[in-house]
């Protein structure tokens, strides 16, 4: 062994317990409710200096490869899809919206528990597991916090306009699960030309 604790840890052990470590994180954030995402989107506000989300596209290039990167929507509780934007309604924003906070809080809750298997596994491991880590998780990330910032302007608009109509500017968390648990239903039946809201 060459460092790390002093028990024998084999390179598949840590793979399992990696693995393991990911469905976790998933499981947990797919619990939330999007009451509960709502609150950890007014956290994960974009800082200053990401200057909403352009930072990643002057740096990083983001638009050229963001859509080679699979997305998991399929999987999240609602079976929510972020590749493409298929509305601009009020609704169907906030859920797109709340998904992607989703989807960032994964990746970050991915991250910090593979601090301590990191720290725990052999050097060699450890430096094969800090490259995985960061190629999976960081890219999907800076993704959410790219794309994230755009669909908010884009429904901050709408919600003025609805004001300024005298409409109603915008639907509760519990209401908006409603609906997205409604439509989640509706898709798991497999019923013909579905449409996510009607």
């Amino acid at each position: 062994m060459d460092g790390g604790i002093s028990f024998p840890i084999s390179y598949v052990s840590v793979i399992a317990v990696t693995i393991a470590s990911q469905i976790f994180a998933s499981y947990i954030v797919d619990r939330l409710s999007y009451e509960q995402l709502n609150g950890w989107r007014n956290r994960l506000k974009p800082m200053d200096w990401e200057r909403d989300g352009a930072v990643y596209q002057r740096w990083f290039r983001i638009k050229a490869w963001k859509q080679l990167i699979p997305d998991a929507g399929a999987t999240s509780p609602y079976r929510f899809r972020k590749k493409y934007l298929k509305s601009t309604d009020d609704e169907y924003l906030q859920q797109f919206v709340l998904e992607s906070v989703r989807a960032e809080l994964t990746h970050e809750l991915t991250l910090l528990f593979a601090i301590p298997i990191i720290l725990v596994a052999p050097i060699k491991i450890a430096k094969w597991l800090i490259l995985y880590s960061l190629i999976m998780n960081i890219p999907c990330a800076m993704i959410q916090r790219y794309n994230r910032p755009r669909f908010e302007r884009i429904l901050d608009g709408t919600t003025k306009e609805d004001g300024a109509a005298g409409e109603s500017a915008s639907i509760s968390a519990q209401e908006l699960e409603r609906h997205a648990q409604a439509a989640a239903q509706e898709a798991y039946q497999e019923k013909p030309k579905h449409r996510l809201f009607r």
